[in-house]
Formats: C-alpha cells, sequence, structure tokens
C-alpha cells in the first residue's frame, strides 16, 4: 500500500445505537482514534496516538515547515545543558524508526534514563 498523508480510514464496530455497546475507529497519517460506546456516552477513548516528526520538511511547498518546532527546541536546550556524567545516563540515542528491530512482544526492562534526583 501507498502512504498517502491525506488517507484516513473510518471503521465502525458492531451497530450504531444509543443503547447498546459499539464502537469507532479513526486512522491515517500520524494519526490512530479509537472510541467504545456505551448507551449512547463514550466510556473510553483509547488507544489514541497523535504523531509528528520533529524534522524540517525538505522540500516541496512546505520546505522549512517544522512540525513542533517550541517542543524540539525545548529537548534540544534541555540536552545541550546536560554534564557529561548526565548525558551518559540518558536513555539511549535515538534510533530511526525504520532500522528498529521489532519485537514480537515488549517485554519489560528496568527504568533507563536520568533519575529525578540527579538532575
Amino acid at each position: 500500500m501507498v502512504r498517502n498523508p491525506e488517507w484516513y480510514f473510518f471503521t465502525i464496530f458492531g451497530t450504531p445505537a444509543k443503547s447498546g455497546k459499539w464502537g469507532w475507529r479513526v486512522e491515517g497519517h500520524h494519526l490512530s482514534l479509537n472510541f467504545t460506546i456505551d448507551n449512547g456516552s463514550v466510556i473510553a477513548a483509547t488507544p489514541a496516538f497523535f504523531g509528528a516528526n520533529p524534522a524540517t520538511v525538505k522540500q516541496g511547498p512546505r520546505k522549512g515547515t517544522r512540525a513542533l518546532p517550541e517542543a524540539e527546541d525545548l529537548a534540544q536546550e534541555l540536552f545541550k545543558s546536560l554534564d557529561d556524567s548526565q548525558r551518559r545516563l540518558r536513555s539511549g540515542r535515538a534510533i530511526p524508526r525504520s532500522s528498529r528491530p521489532n519485537p514480537r512482544s515488549p517485554g519489560s526492562a528496568s527504568p533507563r534514563g536520568i533519575a529525578y534526583a540527579k538532575a
């Protein structure tokens, strides 16, 4: 399937009604929202995902546009403020999604990163 940032898909689970349980989902480029309805009320709005690439558009009509520039700049500023020992404790380096292994199960790991007490 070709990735298209303008494609969005809606899925209905069950039969929409004012009584009973049913649900719906909308998914698309950097978006996934799921809702469970029970007797006309939303009882769950999870899982939910809003995504963005913290990068600069390199070409095309939106060249130079940055996704979430304030958040990215703040994160860069925070990282630059760490001393060498804190940098060694950080949770890891960014790995492009395309090169990450996809484990069959998430497993569990001990907490990593900079403890608040050491910040």
